[in-house]
């Protein structure tokens, strides 16, 4: 009202709000360590820092890797580590890499399904998965994205 006069409630409570914390009224922010794997191991980066904001069930995060070592690893690329599991209804990413790597055609993020990872594809059209030998040493993944839990 403007005129400073504030005064106190007590003994309110919510009504009609949903109990569960996927309903759109928790919030909550943090950060989280990722890795770039290949197979069940963890490729070597110097850097794996995320930050993430949760809002009711939906997830916004962000991301940086430096990869130092493959590790001898042969399997597909994933960023795993997740905040929250995905629930395999909405997600949306953003990424960026750093030197180019081996690929032909752009490094872009597959769709996820239930899981705490993201999968890497190459955007030649032929929904092959990026591999070690794909990638270089001394390479920054850069992501940031929304998805729902």
């Amino acid at each position: 009202s403007g005129n400073e006069l504030h005064g106190t409630v007590s003994g309110a409570t919510v009504e009609n709000a949903p109990a569960d914390a996927d309903s759109g009224l928790t919030y909550e922010e943090g950060t989280w360590t990722g890795a770039l794997t290949a197979g069940a191991v963890a490729m070597t980066s110097a850097t794996n820092a995320g930050t993430y904001t949760k809002i009711g069930n939906t997830v916004f995060i962000t991301i940086k890797c430096y990869l130092t070592s493959l590790n001898g690893q042969t399997a597909d690329i994933q960023l795993t580590g997740l905040p929250f599991t995905e629930s395999g209804a909405i997600a949306g990413f953003s990424l960026a890499y750093f030197p180019v790597t081996t690929i032909d055609d752009a490094m872009i993020v597959a769709r996820m399904s239930g899981d705490t990872a993201i999968a890497f594809t190459k955007g030649d059209g032929l929904n092959e998965t990026v591999q070690h030998s794909d990638l270089t040493l001394n390479l920054w993944v850069m992501l940031s994205g929304t998805y729902q839990v």
